[in-house]
């Protein structure tokens, strides 16, 4: 039995992947803003607080400012982002798999990993473009809806503000949350399939082994586990494969049968 390297963590690509999305959102609240509650604040600002007409006010401008923001951050530049990341760190994990079993002496395997992947690769962009494309939408309706029950809550005009502001800092979070957790599934099950191309069977659990190591997944730390099936932990009581649960930093190690 022999060991290859496991595929690096991705974290240069997490790190541009969160920093486009989150910037993203950044300037889609930043334009928010000012196309609804600083139109309201300079010509509204009585109204809002004397009468129930705020509301029909905000949605016309709320709706104006969605359009505008779904054209300028549309599905097609979001694609385009998208691609720009995971097509480079495709090739990549290609390249760190060979080198790995390279090192060991598996020449003879080589040339099975150049099967297609494109299939694979094409379905986890598209699935990772849907993520973004909905954390966009999830953005500007999070926006409307806080800040409608703000103005419902009675709140003054400048506890709205600051209200949707906050709400604009949770959803920058949120990007990064998603990209880190859609690179890492991105790089894992490439990682998988690509294994499992080779015939490679096995592999070792590897965990980050640092503080932020979740419990169930220390536990799994070292241990042999099938790479079609997964590693089962009574911690959690789930079965799974490195980099697909939440957050997971995660490699396998993979084995070669002699």
């Amino acid at each position: 039995m022999k060991k290859a390297k496991a595929v690096a963590y991705p974290k240069g690509f997490e790190r541009k992947f969160a920093k486009a999305l989150s910037d993203m959102v950044e300037l889609m609240t930043e334009q928010f803003e000012n196309e609804t509650l600083e139109k309201m604040r300079q010509k509204d600002i009585k109204q809002f607080e004397d009468s129930d007409n705020f509301a029909d006010r905000f949605q016309r401008l709320s709706k104006e400012s969605r359009e505008r923001i779904i054209t300028r951050f549309s599905d097609d530049r979001i694609s385009r982002l998208v691609k720009s990341i995971l097509k480079p760190l495709a090739s990549v994990n290609k390249r760190q798999i060979m080198e790995g079993l390279q090192d060991i002496g598996s020449v003879s395997i080589q040339e099975a990993a150049n099967s297609n992947m494109k299939m694979t690769e094409d379905a986890l962009i598209a699935e990772t473009e849907e993520w973004a494309v909905k954390l966009r939408d999830d953005t500007l309706s999070e926006y409307v809806a806080s800040t409608l029950r703000s103005m419902v809550m009675g709140e003054k005009f400048e506890e709205v503000v600051k209200s949707y502001r906050a709400t604009g800092k949770q959803r920058k979070n949120h990007a990064k949350f998603v990209a880190r957790n859609q690179l890492s599934t991105y790089n894992a099950l490439l990682s998988k399939r690509r294994y499992e191309n080779l015939g490679i069977k096995k592999a070792i659990w590897s965990s980050a082994n640092d503080e932020r190591v979740r419990p169930s997944h220390a536990e799994r730390d070292g241990k042999e586990f099938d790479i079609s099936k997964g590693l089962y932990s009574k911690l959690d009581g789930k079965t799974l494969t490195t980099g697909l649960d939440y957050n997971c930093r995660c490699v396998m190690i993979p084995i070669i049968e002699e």
